[in-house]
């Protein structure tokens, strides 16, 4: 189960920063969560590792507000990703749910 939010979080990490350099090269914004964090500097890790942050602590509902969504494109992501996550979430819940139901 661990390792499928793994993955889900991968994938969401990969569409927050491949909607964010879009949205500065292609929509022409200014601000960005690239230009936000200054990561655009730097190495594919920090970048991934940046992104994978933010999307860990926007599945787990947590928001430490450190790293946000600068435009309207990773505002419209975020939210999609957010109702994403907390679907898995509630699935999550009731799958284990149902495991201990079916013990007892």
């Amino acid at each position: 189960m661990v390792g499928k939010i793994v993955i889900i979080a991968h994938f969401c990490a990969c569409g927050l920063y491949l909607v964010s350099r879009l949205s500065m090269e292609v929509a022409n914004e200014t601000e960005s969560l690239l230009t936000q964090t200054n990561f655009k500097k730097g190495d594919w890790l920090d970048k991934y590792i940046n992104c994978l942050y933010f999307t860990l602590i926007t599945m787990s509902t947590v928001g430490y507000g450190d790293i946000t969504p600068k435009n309207n494109y990773e505002k419209s992501y975020v939210m999609v990703m957010t109702m994403l996550s907390s679907a898995i979430f509630g699935y999550v819940v009731n799958t284990v749910g149902s495991i201990f139901l079916n013990i007892a």
